[in-house]
Protein backbone atom coordinates (compact mmCIF):
# COMPACT_ATOMS: atom_id res chain seq x y z
CA UNK A 1 0.00 0.00 0.00
CA UNK A 2 2.88 2.35 0.51
CA UNK A 3 4.68 2.02 -2.65
CA UNK A 4 1.67 3.40 -4.38
CA UNK A 5 0.75 5.88 -2.23
CA UNK A 6 4.53 7.48 -2.89
CA UNK A 7 4.17 6.96 -6.23
CA UNK A 8 0.86 8.72 -6.45
CA UNK A 9 2.78 11.84 -4.22
CA UNK A 10 5.30 12.16 -7.02
CA UNK A 11 3.58 12.20 -9.57
CA UNK A 12 1.39 14.97 -8.46
CA UNK A 13 4.91 16.57 -7.34
CA UNK A 14 6.16 16.58 -10.68
CA UNK A 15 2.72 18.20 -12.15
CA UNK A 16 3.15 20.96 -9.31
CA UNK A 17 6.85 21.03 -10.02
CA UNK A 18 5.83 21.70 -14.22
CA UNK A 19 3.22 23.75 -13.41
CA UNK A 20 5.08 26.16 -11.70
CA UNK A 21 8.14 26.23 -13.85
CA UNK A 22 5.50 26.69 -16.61
CA UNK A 23 4.04 29.99 -14.68
CA UNK A 24 6.83 31.80 -14.23
CA UNK A 25 7.74 35.08 -16.40
CA UNK A 26 11.05 34.13 -18.25
CA UNK A 27 14.32 36.10 -17.44
CA UNK A 28 16.96 36.95 -19.46
CA UNK A 29 20.59 36.24 -19.04
CA UNK A 30 24.04 38.67 -18.31
CA UNK A 31 27.27 36.99 -18.37
CA UNK A 32 30.66 38.09 -17.44
CA UNK A 33 31.88 41.28 -17.83
CA UNK A 34 34.22 39.86 -20.42
CA UNK A 35 32.64 38.02 -22.26
CA UNK A 36 29.41 40.73 -22.56
CA UNK A 37 32.30 42.51 -24.23
CA UNK A 38 33.63 40.10 -26.42
CA UNK A 39 29.69 39.34 -27.87
CA UNK A 40 29.59 43.26 -28.10
CA UNK A 41 32.33 43.28 -30.93
CA UNK A 42 34.39 45.10 -28.62
CA UNK A 43 37.90 43.45 -28.93
CA UNK A 44 39.77 46.30 -27.29
CA UNK A 45 37.51 46.59 -24.32
CA UNK A 46 37.48 43.03 -23.98
CA UNK A 47 41.62 42.38 -24.24
CA UNK A 48 41.32 44.87 -21.72
CA UNK A 49 39.54 43.07 -18.78
CA UNK A 50 40.99 39.82 -20.36
CA UNK A 51 44.19 40.75 -19.01
CA UNK A 52 43.30 42.40 -15.93
CA UNK A 53 41.91 39.34 -15.20
CA UNK A 54 44.90 37.37 -15.94
CA UNK A 55 47.16 39.58 -13.46
CA UNK A 56 44.76 39.48 -10.87
CA UNK A 57 44.72 35.75 -11.37
CA UNK A 58 46.73 33.17 -8.61
CA UNK A 59 46.64 30.17 -11.17
CA UNK A 60 47.66 30.26 -14.31
CA UNK A 61 44.39 29.39 -16.84
CA UNK A 62 45.17 28.18 -20.44
CA UNK A 63 41.99 29.11 -21.48
CA UNK A 64 42.24 32.15 -20.52
CA UNK A 65 45.97 32.92 -21.82
CA UNK A 66 44.22 31.59 -25.09
CA UNK A 67 41.60 34.20 -25.40
CA UNK A 68 44.80 36.83 -24.73
CA UNK A 69 46.50 35.38 -27.32
CA UNK A 70 43.54 35.19 -29.99
CA UNK A 71 42.33 38.34 -29.73
CA UNK A 72 45.86 40.11 -30.14
CA UNK A 73 45.68 37.51 -33.46
CA UNK A 74 42.89 39.65 -34.18
CA UNK A 75 44.25 42.76 -34.26
CA UNK A 76 47.71 41.65 -36.02
CA UNK A 77 50.22 41.85 -33.65
CA UNK A 78 51.27 38.38 -33.79
CA UNK A 79 54.19 38.44 -31.56
CA UNK A 80 52.34 39.20 -28.51
CA UNK A 81 49.76 36.80 -29.73
CA UNK A 82 52.29 33.89 -30.52
CA UNK A 83 53.66 34.44 -26.91
CA UNK A 84 50.22 34.13 -25.28
CA UNK A 85 49.41 31.29 -27.08
CA UNK A 86 52.57 29.69 -26.53
CA UNK A 87 51.75 30.14 -22.81
CA UNK A 88 48.44 28.51 -22.90
CA UNK A 89 50.08 25.35 -24.68
CA UNK A 90 52.82 25.24 -21.71
CA UNK A 91 50.02 25.06 -19.54
CA UNK A 92 47.66 22.54 -21.20
CA UNK A 93 49.96 20.91 -24.26
CA UNK A 94 46.37 19.13 -25.17
CA UNK A 95 44.63 21.76 -25.94
CA UNK A 96 43.48 22.06 -29.95
CA UNK A 97 42.54 25.61 -30.73
CA UNK A 98 46.16 27.09 -29.49
CA UNK A 99 48.06 25.10 -32.48
CA UNK A 100 45.36 25.84 -34.46
CA UNK A 101 45.61 30.06 -34.14
CA UNK A 102 49.37 29.64 -33.99
CA UNK A 103 49.24 27.85 -37.58
CA UNK A 104 46.69 30.57 -38.46
CA UNK A 105 49.83 33.29 -37.66
CA UNK A 106 52.13 31.27 -39.42
CA UNK A 107 49.70 31.27 -42.67
CA UNK A 108 49.12 34.74 -42.38
CA UNK A 109 52.40 35.49 -42.74
CA UNK A 110 53.21 33.59 -45.57
CA UNK A 111 54.54 30.37 -43.78
CA UNK A 112 52.57 27.28 -44.79
CA UNK A 113 54.92 24.90 -44.19
CA UNK A 114 55.37 26.29 -40.64
CA UNK A 115 51.55 25.98 -40.42
CA UNK A 116 51.21 22.69 -40.84
CA UNK A 117 54.03 21.55 -38.71
CA UNK A 118 52.40 23.26 -35.66
CA UNK A 119 49.45 21.39 -36.54
CA UNK A 120 51.32 18.36 -36.92
CA UNK A 121 52.66 19.07 -33.43
CA UNK A 122 49.33 19.43 -32.03
CA UNK A 123 48.09 16.14 -34.27
CA UNK A 124 51.17 14.13 -31.88
CA UNK A 125 49.06 15.93 -28.69
CA UNK A 126 46.53 14.11 -26.82
CA UNK A 127 44.01 16.61 -28.57
CA UNK A 128 40.68 17.30 -30.35
CA UNK A 129 41.75 15.71 -33.74
CA UNK A 130 38.64 16.27 -35.73
CA UNK A 131 39.68 20.41 -35.36
CA UNK A 132 43.02 19.47 -35.92
CA UNK A 133 42.43 16.89 -38.74
CA UNK A 134 40.19 19.61 -40.61
CA UNK A 135 42.90 22.23 -40.20
CA UNK A 136 45.41 19.86 -41.74
CA UNK A 137 43.46 18.83 -44.67
CA UNK A 138 42.70 22.91 -45.69
CA UNK A 139 46.84 23.20 -45.62
CA UNK A 140 47.42 20.63 -47.82
CA UNK A 141 45.09 22.19 -50.12
CA UNK A 142 46.80 25.16 -49.77
CA UNK A 143 49.76 23.75 -50.57
CA UNK A 144 48.39 21.63 -53.82
CA UNK A 145 48.78 18.01 -52.27
CA UNK A 146 45.31 17.14 -53.57
CA UNK A 147 45.80 13.52 -52.78
CA UNK A 148 46.71 14.05 -49.57
CA UNK A 149 44.27 16.86 -48.94
CA UNK A 150 41.39 14.29 -50.64
CA UNK A 151 42.43 11.59 -48.16
CA UNK A 152 41.64 13.84 -45.14
CA UNK A 153 38.66 14.97 -46.03
CA UNK A 154 36.96 12.09 -46.82
CA UNK A 155 38.06 10.80 -43.33
CA UNK A 156 36.79 13.77 -41.95
CA UNK A 157 33.39 13.72 -43.74
CA UNK A 158 33.11 9.89 -43.07
CA UNK A 159 32.35 10.84 -39.26
CA UNK A 160 30.78 14.48 -40.26
CA UNK A 161 28.97 14.23 -43.88
CA UNK A 162 27.28 17.71 -43.49
CA UNK A 163 30.42 19.30 -42.85
CA UNK A 164 30.28 22.60 -45.35
CA UNK A 165 33.68 22.84 -44.81
CA UNK A 166 35.21 19.61 -45.53
CA UNK A 167 32.66 18.75 -48.24
CA UNK A 168 33.98 22.20 -50.36
CA UNK A 169 37.71 21.03 -49.92
CA UNK A 170 37.29 17.50 -51.13
CA UNK A 171 35.04 18.80 -54.83
CA UNK A 172 38.28 21.55 -54.98
CA UNK A 173 40.60 18.20 -54.31
CA UNK A 174 38.33 16.00 -56.96
CA UNK A 175 38.23 19.05 -59.34
CA UNK A 176 41.89 19.35 -59.20
CA UNK A 177 42.54 15.74 -59.30
CA UNK A 178 40.27 15.42 -62.53
CA UNK A 179 37.70 13.00 -61.02
CA UNK A 180 34.54 15.21 -62.08
CA UNK A 181 32.91 11.63 -61.68
CA UNK A 182 33.73 11.83 -57.87
CA UNK A 183 32.53 15.52 -58.02
CA UNK A 184 29.48 15.00 -59.46
CA UNK A 185 28.26 12.01 -57.61
CA UNK A 186 29.30 14.21 -54.21
CA UNK A 187 27.61 16.93 -55.22
CA UNK A 188 24.06 15.10 -55.50
CA UNK A 189 24.50 14.10 -52.49
CA UNK A 190 24.17 17.62 -51.05
CA UNK A 191 21.79 18.99 -53.04
CA UNK A 192 19.68 19.28 -49.91
CA UNK A 193 21.95 21.66 -48.31
CA UNK A 194 21.54 25.41 -48.90
CA UNK A 195 24.21 26.78 -51.60
CA UNK A 196 26.67 28.82 -49.69
CA UNK A 197 29.43 30.58 -51.66
CA UNK A 198 32.18 28.28 -51.64
CA UNK A 199 29.86 24.95 -52.25
CA UNK A 200 28.31 27.23 -55.41
CA UNK A 201 31.70 28.43 -56.81
CA UNK A 202 32.99 24.71 -56.69
CA UNK A 203 29.69 23.61 -58.44
CA UNK A 204 30.48 26.26 -60.91
CA UNK A 205 34.14 25.44 -61.90
CA UNK A 206 32.68 21.62 -61.98
CA UNK A 207 30.51 22.73 -64.73
CA UNK A 208 32.57 24.73 -66.37
CA UNK A 209 35.39 21.51 -66.32
CA UNK A 210 32.23 19.30 -67.38
CA UNK A 211 31.34 21.68 -70.12
CA UNK A 212 27.76 22.71 -69.29
CA UNK A 213 28.38 26.07 -69.69
CA UNK A 214 24.92 27.56 -69.72
CA UNK A 215 24.36 26.20 -66.46
CA UNK A 216 27.58 27.46 -64.93
CA UNK A 217 26.15 30.35 -65.95
CA UNK A 218 23.17 30.61 -64.20
CA UNK A 219 24.91 29.07 -61.09
CA UNK A 220 27.24 32.40 -61.05
CA UNK A 221 24.16 34.21 -61.94
CA UNK A 222 22.81 33.09 -58.60
CA UNK A 223 26.23 33.77 -56.66
CA UNK A 224 26.15 37.41 -57.80
CA UNK A 225 22.47 38.04 -56.69
CA UNK A 226 22.45 36.45 -53.65
CA UNK A 227 26.06 38.41 -52.46
CA UNK A 228 25.75 41.52 -54.79
CA UNK A 229 28.00 43.43 -52.31
CA UNK A 230 30.89 40.92 -51.18
CA UNK A 231 34.39 42.02 -52.07
CA UNK A 232 35.15 38.14 -51.78
CA UNK A 233 33.48 37.32 -54.45
CA UNK A 234 34.14 40.56 -56.96
CA UNK A 235 35.90 38.65 -59.46
CA UNK A 236 32.63 36.41 -60.21
CA UNK A 237 30.61 39.72 -61.12
CA UNK A 238 34.12 40.39 -63.48
CA UNK A 239 33.54 36.61 -64.83
CA UNK A 240 29.96 37.55 -65.60
CA UNK A 241 31.00 40.70 -67.56
CA UNK A 242 34.48 38.78 -69.53
CA UNK A 243 32.71 35.64 -69.88
CA UNK A 244 29.31 35.73 -70.22
CA UNK A 245 29.36 38.97 -71.79
CA UNK A 246 26.62 40.21 -69.35
CA UNK A 247 27.26 44.14 -68.48
CA UNK A 248 24.45 44.22 -66.29
CA UNK A 249 22.85 42.32 -64.03
CA UNK A 250 19.17 41.79 -63.42
CA UNK A 251 17.59 44.17 -61.00
CA UNK A 252 17.05 42.73 -57.37
CA UNK A 253 13.70 42.57 -56.01
CA UNK A 254 13.57 45.81 -53.44
CA UNK A 255 12.88 44.41 -49.78
CA UNK A 256 8.86 42.62 -49.58
CA UNK A 257 6.36 44.61 -48.61
CA UNK A 258 3.97 42.46 -45.97
CA UNK A 259 0.84 43.64 -44.55
CA UNK A 260 1.46 42.00 -41.38
CA UNK A 261 2.97 44.12 -39.09
CA UNK A 262 4.86 43.17 -35.71
CA UNK A 263 3.23 43.75 -32.09
CA UNK A 264 5.74 45.39 -29.80
CA UNK A 265 3.66 43.89 -26.72
CA UNK A 266 3.21 40.30 -28.44
CA UNK A 267 3.61 37.78 -25.31
CA UNK A 268 3.35 34.02 -26.36
CA UNK A 269 3.44 31.40 -24.21
CA UNK A 270 2.88 27.57 -25.50
CA UNK A 271 3.47 24.13 -24.25
CA UNK A 272 5.07 21.31 -25.96
CA UNK A 273 3.62 18.18 -25.71
CA UNK A 274 4.70 14.57 -26.38
CA UNK A 275 1.68 12.55 -26.78
CA UNK A 276 -0.42 13.24 -23.15
CA UNK A 277 3.36 14.28 -21.74
CA UNK A 278 4.38 17.67 -21.32
CA UNK A 279 8.02 17.62 -22.43
CA UNK A 280 8.48 21.61 -21.69
CA UNK A 281 7.05 25.32 -22.30
CA UNK A 282 8.41 28.31 -25.51
CA UNK A 283 8.07 31.42 -24.61
CA UNK A 284 8.06 34.20 -27.17
CA UNK A 285 8.38 37.92 -25.87
CA UNK A 286 8.53 40.91 -28.12
CA UNK A 287 10.51 43.86 -26.83
CA UNK A 288 11.62 47.03 -27.61
CA UNK A 289 11.82 49.01 -30.83
CA UNK A 290 14.76 50.27 -31.80
CA UNK A 291 17.17 51.90 -35.01
CA UNK A 292 20.63 49.39 -35.15
CA UNK A 293 22.67 50.63 -38.60
CA UNK A 294 20.19 52.59 -39.54
CA UNK A 295 17.52 49.63 -39.19
CA UNK A 296 14.15 49.65 -37.61
CA UNK A 297 13.74 46.41 -35.77
CA UNK A 298 12.13 44.87 -32.65
CA UNK A 299 13.91 43.01 -30.22
CA UNK A 300 12.24 39.38 -29.69
CA UNK A 301 13.21 36.89 -27.22
CA UNK A 302 12.40 33.44 -27.19
CA UNK A 303 12.50 31.11 -24.18
CA UNK A 304 13.00 27.28 -24.67
CA UNK A 305 12.64 25.28 -20.87
CA UNK A 306 12.04 21.69 -21.11
CA UNK A 307 10.57 19.76 -18.59
CA UNK A 308 13.01 19.12 -15.03
CA UNK A 309 11.10 16.21 -15.14
CA UNK A 310 12.36 14.56 -18.07
CA UNK A 311 15.73 15.40 -17.78
CA UNK A 312 16.78 11.93 -18.81
CA UNK A 313 14.99 12.05 -22.09
CA UNK A 314 16.01 16.18 -23.10
CA UNK A 315 17.53 18.89 -21.02
CA UNK A 316 17.68 22.18 -22.73
CA UNK A 317 17.39 25.85 -20.84
CA UNK A 318 18.18 27.76 -23.99
CA UNK A 319 17.37 31.80 -24.95
CA UNK A 320 17.31 33.22 -28.29
CA UNK A 321 17.29 37.16 -28.55
CA UNK A 322 17.16 38.40 -32.05
CA UNK A 323 17.15 41.66 -33.25
CA UNK A 324 14.67 41.72 -36.10
CA UNK A 325 14.03 44.23 -39.03
CA UNK A 326 10.52 45.33 -38.89
CA UNK A 327 9.75 45.54 -43.14
CA UNK A 328 11.52 42.25 -44.27
CA UNK A 329 11.73 40.11 -41.13
CA UNK A 330 15.59 39.86 -41.83
CA UNK A 331 17.54 38.72 -38.52
CA UNK A 332 20.17 41.82 -38.36
CA UNK A 333 21.34 40.34 -35.27
CA UNK A 334 20.82 37.30 -32.80
CA UNK A 335 22.38 36.26 -29.05
CA UNK A 336 21.75 32.55 -28.65
CA UNK A 337 22.28 31.31 -25.01
CA UNK A 338 22.38 27.71 -24.82
CA UNK A 339 24.82 26.65 -21.78
CA UNK A 340 23.41 22.95 -22.07
CA UNK A 341 24.97 22.86 -25.65
CA UNK A 342 27.61 20.13 -27.13
CA UNK A 343 30.12 23.12 -28.20
CA UNK A 344 28.74 26.63 -27.60
CA UNK A 345 27.78 28.85 -24.04
CA UNK A 346 26.70 31.81 -26.33
CA UNK A 347 27.05 32.74 -29.53
CA UNK A 348 26.22 36.56 -31.48
CA UNK A 349 25.80 36.88 -34.70
CA UNK A 350 26.19 40.18 -36.59
CA UNK A 351 24.45 40.48 -40.31
CA UNK A 352 25.74 43.11 -42.26
CA UNK A 353 23.37 42.96 -45.42
CA UNK A 354 24.78 46.09 -46.81
CA UNK A 355 28.15 44.77 -47.68
CA UNK A 356 27.06 40.86 -47.07
CA UNK A 357 29.28 39.87 -44.37
CA UNK A 358 28.24 37.59 -41.22
CA UNK A 359 29.73 37.90 -38.29
CA UNK A 360 29.91 34.97 -35.05
CA UNK A 361 30.99 35.72 -31.65
CA UNK A 362 31.33 32.87 -30.41
CA UNK A 363 31.95 30.95 -26.49
CA UNK A 364 32.40 27.98 -26.28
CA UNK A 365 31.63 25.30 -23.14
CA UNK A 366 35.20 25.42 -21.67
CA UNK A 367 35.29 29.38 -22.52
CA UNK A 368 37.49 30.17 -25.54
CA UNK A 369 36.50 32.79 -27.74
CA UNK A 370 36.23 32.51 -31.23
CA UNK A 371 35.22 34.41 -34.36
CA UNK A 372 33.55 33.38 -37.78
CA UNK A 373 33.67 35.30 -40.76
CA UNK A 374 32.01 34.46 -43.90
CA UNK A 375 29.42 35.84 -46.61
CA UNK A 376 26.26 36.44 -45.85
CA UNK A 377 23.22 36.20 -48.63
CA UNK A 378 21.35 39.47 -49.08
CA UNK A 379 17.93 38.13 -47.21
CA UNK A 380 17.91 35.51 -44.03
CA UNK A 381 16.64 34.52 -41.13
CA UNK A 382 17.55 33.27 -37.76
CA UNK A 383 15.23 30.55 -35.70
CA UNK A 384 12.92 33.24 -33.87
CA UNK A 385 12.86 35.53 -37.09
CA UNK A 386 11.43 32.36 -39.51
CA UNK A 387 8.51 32.35 -37.00
CA UNK A 388 8.23 36.28 -38.11
CA UNK A 389 8.61 35.54 -41.97
CA UNK A 390 5.96 32.88 -42.04
CA UNK A 391 3.48 35.37 -40.85
CA UNK A 392 4.69 38.14 -43.26
CA UNK A 393 4.63 35.55 -46.62
CA UNK A 394 1.13 34.10 -45.10
CA UNK A 395 -0.62 37.94 -44.82
CA UNK A 396 -0.05 38.13 -48.70
CA UNK A 397 -1.90 34.53 -49.03
CA UNK A 398 1.12 33.30 -50.43
CA UNK A 399 4.70 31.29 -49.11
CA UNK A 400 8.16 31.16 -49.38
CA UNK A 401 11.41 29.88 -49.27
CA UNK A 402 14.43 31.98 -47.47
CA UNK A 403 17.78 31.20 -46.02
CA UNK A 404 17.95 30.22 -42.33
CA UNK A 405 20.82 30.82 -39.96
CA UNK A 406 21.07 27.88 -38.00
CA UNK A 407 24.75 27.08 -36.25
CA UNK A 408 26.43 29.35 -38.44
CA UNK A 409 25.44 27.39 -41.43
CA UNK A 410 22.91 28.54 -43.74
CA UNK A 411 20.01 26.03 -44.67
CA UNK A 412 16.59 26.82 -46.42
CA UNK A 413 13.41 27.03 -44.60
CA UNK A 414 9.65 26.64 -47.20
CA UNK A 415 6.52 27.76 -46.07
CA UNK A 416 3.57 26.60 -48.75
CA UNK A 417 0.34 28.34 -48.28
CA UNK A 418 -2.42 25.62 -48.21
CA UNK A 419 -5.52 28.06 -48.29
CA UNK A 420 -7.23 25.86 -45.57
CA UNK A 421 -8.80 26.95 -43.10
CA UNK A 422 -9.93 24.91 -39.78
CA UNK A 423 -11.37 24.87 -36.37
CA UNK A 424 -9.33 24.00 -33.90
CA UNK A 425 -8.95 24.11 -30.00
CA UNK A 426 -5.94 25.49 -28.08
CA UNK A 427 -5.52 26.67 -24.45
CA UNK A 428 -9.06 26.32 -23.92
CA UNK A 429 -9.90 27.85 -26.98
CA UNK A 430 -11.30 27.87 -30.37
CA UNK A 431 -10.06 29.28 -33.16
CA UNK A 432 -10.71 29.17 -36.94
CA UNK A 433 -7.50 28.83 -38.38
CA UNK A 434 -5.29 29.18 -41.20
CA UNK A 435 -3.30 26.01 -41.63
CA UNK A 436 0.07 25.97 -43.46
CA UNK A 437 3.21 23.27 -44.65
CA UNK A 438 6.33 23.86 -43.84
CA UNK A 439 9.72 21.88 -44.44
CA UNK A 440 13.10 22.82 -42.99
CA UNK A 441 15.83 21.42 -44.56
CA UNK A 442 18.15 21.53 -42.00
CA UNK A 443 17.96 20.42 -38.18
CA UNK A 444 16.71 22.65 -35.15
CA UNK A 445 15.92 22.78 -31.57
CA UNK A 446 16.18 19.41 -30.11
CA UNK A 447 16.46 17.49 -33.38
CA UNK A 448 13.68 19.41 -35.12
CA UNK A 449 13.96 18.15 -39.15
CA UNK A 450 11.68 17.62 -41.90
CA UNK A 451 8.18 18.00 -42.34
CA UNK A 452 5.78 20.33 -39.99
CA UNK A 453 2.52 21.60 -40.06
CA UNK A 454 1.08 24.89 -38.48
CA UNK A 455 -2.42 26.91 -37.74
CA UNK A 456 -2.25 30.18 -37.53
CA UNK A 457 -5.11 32.77 -36.63
CA UNK A 458 -7.26 34.30 -39.10
CA UNK A 459 -6.92 37.77 -38.71
CA UNK A 460 -4.18 40.49 -39.16
CA UNK A 461 -1.81 39.44 -36.82
CA UNK A 462 -1.76 35.58 -37.99
CA UNK A 463 -1.09 34.63 -33.98
CA UNK A 464 0.90 31.16 -34.88
CA UNK A 465 -1.89 28.51 -32.03
CA UNK A 466 -0.55 25.01 -32.65
CA UNK A 467 2.20 23.59 -34.43
CA UNK A 468 2.97 19.56 -35.31
CA UNK A 469 6.64 18.48 -35.99
CA UNK A 470 9.46 15.81 -35.70
CA UNK A 471 11.80 15.92 -33.12
CA UNK A 472 14.63 13.25 -32.08
CA UNK A 473 12.00 11.83 -29.87
CA UNK A 474 8.77 11.87 -32.55
CA UNK A 475 5.95 13.82 -33.20
CA UNK A 476 5.50 16.46 -31.03
CA UNK A 477 2.69 19.16 -30.57
CA UNK A 478 3.34 22.95 -30.21
CA UNK A 479 0.41 24.69 -28.42
CA UNK A 480 -0.71 28.27 -27.69
CA UNK A 481 -1.62 28.63 -24.03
Amino acid sequence: MILPVIKEILFILIIFWSFAVAQDEPKEVRLDSEIESWLAADIDGTLKLLEEKAAAAKTADHVLFYNIGYLYALQGKNSRALKWLQKSIDINPNFPFAYKEIAKIYERSGNLFGAKTTIQRGLMKETDHKILHLELARLEALLKNWKSARKLYEEFLADHESNIEAITGLLQAYRNLGELLLAGELLKTVESLYPESNLLIEKYYYLRAIGDEKLAEEILLQLCLDYPKSDNLAYLRDTLRVRYKRDHLPVIDPVPEYNYRINPEESLNYTVEYGFVTLGWLKVRTREKQVIDGRTVYRVVFFVDSNPSFDFILSLHHIYESYIDERSFNAIRSRLYTPDDDEYIVRMYFCDYDENIFRAYKVWQDGHFELQVKDLPRMAQDGTSMLFYARGVLSQNTGGTTTVIINENYKLGHITYLDEFEEIEAGDKEYDAMKIFARADFEGIAGMSGDAWGWFTNDDQLIPIMGKLKILIGSITLELQ
